[in-house]
């Protein structure tokens, strides 16, 4: 068996004869195995300068792949964060996130089109409340609110991953980016 570093592939002189890559090394069956074990579990092969030895490696860091999944946590980590009930003054548990404050508003200004004084909202546990318009205002205001200032801060974090440079940056400086969306 052999490796060749320049196409990355393995070959057999029984089936490849002398139709192999310049720069192949010869491995055993063993080491041919134990590479390709290796390979599944997410190695790099590669050929060491020093002994010249095919080797499997952990692969090289990649900082422009862990700034993508940085910042798809940040992402997700906002709509989790976003959705979750929003509590007004009187103990009810609003649904949270831009949708519910548009519905709230919505629902508002039709009962105000419509020259009513009250409208019947549900909250997050899907509850009647009539209120007014004024009420159902505030609670649209007050989750209208809490979605802008966590886009907010979500557009911050990802500035901030934006801002690494690639290459002076390492993991270390992604994981100080502390996503906490808690409010």
């Amino acid at each position: 068996m052999f490796y060749s570093l320049k196409t990355g592939g393995f070959y057999d002189s029984k089936i490849h004869g002398k139709n192999m890559p310049s720069d192949v090394i010869k491995i055993s069956k063993d080491q041919h195995r134990e590479l390709l074990k290796q390979q599944s579990l997410g190695k790099q092969i590669t050929v060491d300068e020093k002994t010249k030895r095919v080797v499997a490696t952990e692969p090289a860091f990649d900082f422009i792949a862990a700034q993508e999944v940085k910042r798809a946590q940040i992402r997700k980590d906002f709509v989790t964060a976003s959705r979750q009930p929003i509590t007004d003054d009187n103990k009810v548990k609003w649904n949270g996130g831009f949708d519910s404050a548009l519905k709230i508003d919505g629902a508002k200004r039709l009962a105000e089109s419509a020259g009513l004084t009250k409208v019947v909202l549900f909250d997050a546990s899907n509850q009647p409340h009539t209120l007014t318009l004024a009420k159902a205002g505030s609670i649209a205001i007050k989750i209208g609110a809490m979605y802008q200032a966590m886009f907010t801060l979500k557009q911050s974090l990802i500035a901030d991953v934006d801002a690494l440079n690639p290459s002076a940056s390492t993991q270390l400086d992604l994981d100080a980016i502390a996503v906490d969306f808690s409010q």
